[in-house]
């Protein structure tokens, strides 16, 4: 009985912040372990098209961004890790899903930097990229290339020599180009979340999608 109370409340923590999981939950050397439901949905890297498409992928981004924000109010906080459009689900029945939790780690005093990872290059933060240290603000800058990637058709720096990481921290040119790329309305929050500094960005995923959610108004 108290194993099975323990996979409840397992199965409940998860379900509660926004990842879908099945009934199976079980334990395994002091951690929770929990089967993922099969999911009806498209990819944001599946979705091409026009505007239109472009801002119902926009919209779906802030409701992604709300599961986050739940996430991150846990105690400790809970970061994917490995944020990009393969793996962000828009579901048949109109919700989302952030998929494949591989890289996740949880934001407390046993974290420590990983010599090893695995995740999408185009998404990762300086500091991720480098050192694989994980927090919230390269969470936020892996969500800010998301949407640099839905407004300008193209991953950051996708056609620079230097590798992205580089340009960003040292190429100043081409960090301006990439801006101007970016419309308007979203310009300046973007741009933010996507400094090289982590103490520069945002400051929440809550300020975060505001910001995003002002400037889709803005058209």
């Amino acid at each position: 009985r108290a194993e099975w109370a323990e996979r409840f409340e397992a199965w409940s923590f998860l379900r509660s912040r926004g990842i879908k999981t099945s009934e199976l939950v079980w334990k395994y050397g002091g951690f929770f372990c929990a089967k993922t439901s099969w999911l009806a949905g498209i990819s944001l890297a599946e979705i091409k098209g026009d505007k239109n498409e472009n801002n119902q992928k926009l919209g779906a981004l802030l409701k992604g961004l709300k599961h986050l924000e739940i996430l991150a109010k846990n105690d400790p906080p809970l970061w994917h890790g490995d944020l990009s459009p393969e793996n962000f689900l828009i579901l048949r029945d109109g919700d989302v899903a952030w998929i494949d939790w591989d890289c996740a780690e949880f934001d407390d005093a046993f974290s420590r930097p990983k010599e090893k990872f695995y995740a999408k290059p185009a998404y990762l933060a300086p500091e991720r990229a480098s050192a694989g240290v994980i927090s919230l603000g390269s969470e936020l800058f892996a969500i800010a290339a998301i949407a640099y990637q839905i407004l300008c058709g193209e991953t950051l720096f996708a056609n620079s020599p230097m590798g992205m990481h580089e340009a960003l921290c040292f190429d100043l040119r081409a960090w301006e180009n990439a801006k101007k790329k970016i419309p308007s309305a979203f310009r300046a929050a973007i741009a933010r979340a996507l400094l090289p500094s982590p103490d520069l960005r945002t400051n929440s995923f809550l300020e975060f999608r505001k910001e995003l959610e002002r400037a889709l108004a803005q058209g």
